[in-house]
């Protein structure tokens, strides 16, 4: 199995609607047991929390579901399952906006401090849109600091490590379902499965891995990734630490 990082948003082929949402981590390759040549995205909605009164079969704040078609992924939730939903995409824009005016400045950074100084963020959007801008900020801002600083470095470090010091091993992109730390994150997966994956049967899905939260953000939950090739799904499982 392989893993390529960062991949850009029109290669994962999420509707365009749902950029905002979500965080392209990594790509999957060559994984034991499905089809040579099928590419898994792994995609985080770190950044943002849920409000489950509109969870669906296709998301809550416990799981993301993906229908993968001719290679591409669909996603079918309630966009009010993410709070301040209305207000996301504009927000996400701004940031995208400023990052791309100020990159030198913050990559010359030399303190999560200064990378994450709310002096530094756009405008907020209207209070009442339930959007935790700060929250957002913060894990937008981490993402494209180690996104840019693999790029020119292709070093993956976390935050911690890049601006506070942290004697950290490096860190891996993606943790094959074999790794120890896979198989007791789904261990704990299993166990809870009727309480927190309710119409899921973990067991006939295949693991495919774990993406860790830390190398990519300053917090926030790892991903469990698993596929069913019965009916073609990416299942993403949130595991909080």
């Amino acid at each position: 199995m392989t893993s390529t990082p960062y991949p850009d948003d029109a290669a994962v082929g999420l509707d365009e609607r749902w950029h905002a949402f979500f965080y392209s981590l990594c790509q999957v390759h060559e994984v034991p047991g499905l089809p040579a040549g099928l590419a898994l995205p792994v995609l985080s909605t770190n950044g943002l929390w849920y409000d489950d009164a509109f969870a669906t079969a296709d998301a809550s704040s416990q799981f993301t579901v993906f229908q993968l078609v001719d290679g591409r992924l669909t996603f079918s939730g309630d966009p009010r399952l993410f709070r301040g939903h209305a207000a996301i995409a504009a927000f996400r824009a701004q940031l995208e906006a400023d990052w791309v005016q100020h990159e030198a400045q913050y990559l010359a950074a030399t303190t999560a401090e200064q990378l994450l100084s709310s002096a530094t963020m756009p405008a907020l959007p209207a209070a009442e849109t339930g959007l935790d801008a700060g929250y957002y900020f913060e894990t937008f801002r981490s993402f494209r600091y180690v996104r840019a600083q693999f790029r020119r470095t292709g070093r993956f470090r976390s935050i911690n490590a890049w601006l506070r010091g942290w004697k950290e091993e490096p860190g891996a992109f993606f943790l094959p379902a074999s790794h120890p730390d896979f198989r007791a994150a789904h261990e704990e997966a299993l166990v809870n499965q009727e309480y927190v994956l309710p119409g899921f049967d973990l067991p006939r899905l295949q693991p495919v891995g774990l993406a860790p939260a830390s190398p990519y953000f300053t917090d926030g939950n790892s991903t469990l990734v698993y596929f069913d090739s019965a009916q073609q799904r990416l299942v993403q499982v949130n595991q909080y630490s």
